[in-house]
């Protein structure tokens, strides 16, 4: 799990509760790493915020070059649902990061890889 880890970064402890001065000092932060990304996020919106700061961090690579280059490629399906739920952030973390890890183990790198070189409609 990356959860350790995370809380060593300067805004790894940041949430909606913070004080504004640290939301302030991360999406300052944030402007210097990657200004397209915090030109699209609210200034006080912590977890956002914190997503794209820890982005950065692990990958190297600006969080907005990301969205860019997801946006580039379509989905296979064109039909698709999205349901949102309301939960402690801690335990969607803990719970995200076994199943992923999980996920991991039973190749998913492999099958996206496999699934995107696979041809389209």
């Amino acid at each position: 799990s990356s959860r350790p880890r995370e809380a060593a970064l300067p805004w790894g402890h940041l949430s909606e509760t913070s004080p504004l001065e640290e939301i302030q000092a991360a999406y300052a932060k944030l402007q210097e790493v990657d200004p397209a990304m915090a030109q699209r996020l609210h200034p006080r919106n912590a977890r956002k915020i914190k997503r794209s700061l820890q982005v950065h961090h692990e990958t190297g690579v600006p969080h907005s070059k990301w969205f860019t280059e997801q946006r580039q490629h379509h989905l296979r399906y064109a039909d698709h649902m999205l349901r949102l739920l309301d939960a402690q952030s801690e335990c969607l973390s803990r719970r995200l990061d076994q199943r992923v890890e999980g996920m991991m183990r039973r190749g998913l790198r492999q099958e996206i890889e496999a699934f995107n070189a696979a041809p389209g409609p």
